[in-house]
């Protein structure tokens, strides 16, 4: 009888994850990851930050790069570069639209984002796409099989903005261009759904991590928050995660053969933003 691989991959039990301790920060765990996979290049490399967040917190030591920040929001982009001015280009774009050459990044970026968009495979899609062979994706989100996720799927959105404005006392909380966005959560915004994608496209998870939720955000409702999520996990049998609310990966793109980090064909700017022209340019279809 003929077996269905694909079947059987999708089946099979998720490797034990590992957790993120308290007192470290996500760019203190991917640093030294990113340090390790380009040591000893001797050209730039480069990196798209797709959804840009508020500031470039990996530290690539001696590693030279150029910093490519993409945004639906052009507002955005501009307070990025008045606050921070680290960006060496800057795209306004849809992650699910815009049209950027193939295997053009070594790395590309994007943290807090695909929890956001519905259609959030054609999104991861695009982002390999656009890197290289051998290049790394990181991806971070929250968990949609974890308590927090649960919660956060299963709650409108009025609640999470009056979450944000009384209990984390975010002023701004659900004004235009602040937390917290719409969630949609696809399938493929959790654990099993990485695995699956991977495996069906032949990447390579480099690293995982799971980081526990900060119910301390909660304030005086923490307690009641971690008996809510301590219930979910039981009546699921443990199938919705009590241990983290939020994930990180590291995935290596597949390749016939992986680029080698030589200088030749290398025409990117080093990473010197405050003596470079910004460029912005307009990619939604």
């Amino acid at each position: 009888m003929a077996v269905d691989k694909t079947a059987a991959k999708k089946n099979k039990r998720l490797p034990k994850l590992d957790l993120i301790g308290a007192d470290r920060s996500r760019h203190e765990v991917l640093s030294p990851v990113l340090q390790e996979h380009f040591l000893g290049s001797d050209r730039t490399i480069s990196i798209l930050e797709a959804g840009c967040g508020r500031r470039w917190d990996i530290d690539l030591g001696d590693v030279e790069y150029s910093l490519t920040g993409m945004d639906i929001s052009k507002e955005a982009l501009e307070l990025r570069n008045a606050n921070e001015g680290d960006l060496d280009r800057t795209i306004v774009g849809d992650l699910q639209t815009a049209v950027l050459d193939s295997d053009e990044f070594d790395v590309v970026y994007c943290v807090n984002v695909i929890e956001h968009i519905n259609g959030a495979e054609r999104v991861v899609s695009n982002l390999f796409n656009w890197l290289k062979p051998g290049g790394l994706l990181i991806l971070a989100f929250p968990n949609r099989d974890s308590a927090f996720g649960f919660a956060t799927r299963f709650s409108p959105h009025w609640a999470h903005v009056a979450v944000y404005k009384h209990i984390y006392r975010y002023p701004h909380a659900g004004e235009p261009g602040y937390n917290p966005f719409p969630t949609y959560y696809d399938k493929i915004v959790s654990r099993r759904g990485i695995h699956d994608y991977c495996n069906a496209h032949g990447h390579r998870i480099v690293m995982e991590r799971g980081k526990p939720h900060d119910s301390g955000r909660m304030r005086m409702l923490a307690p009641a928050a971690n008996a809510m999520f301590n219930v979910l996990h039981y009546l699921s049998f443990g199938a919705i995660a009590v241990d983290h609310g939020g994930l990180v990966f590291v995935i290596e793109k597949d390749g016939e053969a992986r680029r080698t980090m030589s200088s030749a064909g290398s025409t990117l700017p080093a990473h010197t933003p405050t003596s470079l022209p910004n460029e912005v340019c307009n990619v939604l279809q």
